[in-house]
């Protein structure tokens, strides 16, 4: 499913997969304004939902999988002003939640974001001012939460946990002025 240049759309309770690498489940580019809640999105061997340049869209009450460790099950590039909420995002093989390239600004809360591999569930690179809170963020054999050249974010009441030997749950680095609140972070 694609939408480009589409604005003030909802998509509801729908299954939306695929299963190639070179196709996205659910593609969202320069599109605004739209809601995406209580689906199931899923591509085992590519992006599930990628957002290219998107603002101001709500992602919420959804399953959002992927299986490989080449692509984000979630991928924000260049989009701003986003919400995701009440989510689960997963991907054993790779990254969970990709948020990279200028994607500022997004909200990320009340979700749950796992992986089960040497990459990090959630990677947040060159982005600011995102708000994540409220989130159950969690790697078995690698890091939680990876922050890498990113300012002014806030992490606040969330569960960050790791539980590989060596690892560290929580990695901040060439990032400044962000805010670490409030949050239980571990790997025992």
């Amino acid at each position: 499913l694609n939408l480009d240049a589409s604005h003030n759309n909802t998509i509801s309770y729908s299954t939306i997969t695929a299963a190639a690498a070179d196709v996205i489940a659910l593609h969202v580019a320069n599109s605004s304004s739209n809601t995406i809640t209580q689906n199931y999105i899923s591509n085992p061997a590519g992006f599930g939902l990628f957002f290219n340049a998107a603002s101001s869209n709500t992602v919420s009450f959804s399953t959002i999988t992927n299986n490989n460790a080449a692509y984000g099950a979630m991928t924000l590039i260049l989009s701003t002003y986003n919400t995701i909420t009440q989510a689960y995002i997963s991907n054993p093989a790779g990254t969970a939640l990709h948020i990279g390239n200028n994607s500022d600004l997004n909200t990320i809360s009340y979700s749950t974001i796992t992986s089960a591999s040497a990459a990090s569930a959630f990677h947040l690179e060159f982005s600011s001012a995102n708000i994540i809170t409220q989130n159950f963020i969690t790697n078995s054999s690698g890091r939680a939460l990876n922050l890498e050249t990113s300012h002014g974010n806030t992490i606040s009441y969330s569960t960050i946990t790791a539980s590989a030997a060596d690892v560290i749950a929580l990695h901040i680095a060439n990032s400044s002025s962000n805010t670490i609140t409030q949050n239980y972070i571990s790997n025992p």
